[in-house]
């Protein structure tokens, strides 16, 4: 199949249709609504999941047959995070970010610690993951909210008004 590949309904929706293009209706249409938290994550995991999930809930962006992406999202996330804390416990250590072995040939050499290219590796899965819910600067310049409704409650607590009375 060439060509970009087609967004989601709800993204569609959200970022309208300056093209005029007819939507195309023979595709699933899952219910917008939110996973529930695999049990099988990390601790760390569970953490990003509990922060991310009411926002993309808010707009609209999950169904319940996200939950494996947004699961690889925050798995990954943790991976950085877990990379992260190593590679800065060995610079602390070593005021590098390398080590030596030597060679089968008897030569020293010097390579980059491998918690780097896992850390870049998960960065970039991560990455992918956000553009995928719209969870990056430039994926969400293309998501048009529908206007918010006003029930008038921030405007009543900016004058002092509502509780207590």
């Amino acid at each position: 199949m060439k060509g970009r590949k087609p967004l989601p309904d709800n993204v569609v929706n959200l970022r309208g249709n300056p093209g005029h293009k007819p939507k195309d209706l023979n595709h699933p249409k899952p219910d917008p609504v939110a996973p529930t938290c695999p049990r099988w994550l990390s601790h760390r995991a569970k953490y990003e999941w509990k922060r991310i999930v009411p926002e993309l809930e808010n707009l609209g962006l999950l169904t319940k047959i996200d939950r494996a992406a947004l699961a690889g999202y925050c798995e990954n996330l943790a991976l950085v995070a877990i990379a992260t804390e190593v590679i800065s416990a060995h610079y602390k250590k070593y005021k590098k970010l390398t080590y030596e072995y030597e060679n089968k040939n008897g030569a020293i050499n010097e390579i980059p610690i491998p918690e780097i290219k896992i850390a870049r590796e998960a960065w970039l899965l991560v990455h992918r993951f956000e553009v995928e819910f719209g969870m990056t600067p430039s994926s969400r310049t293309r998501i048009d909210l529908p206007e918010a409704k006003n029930t008038g409650e921030f405007e009543r607590w900016l004058n002092g008004e509502g509780e207590g009375e």
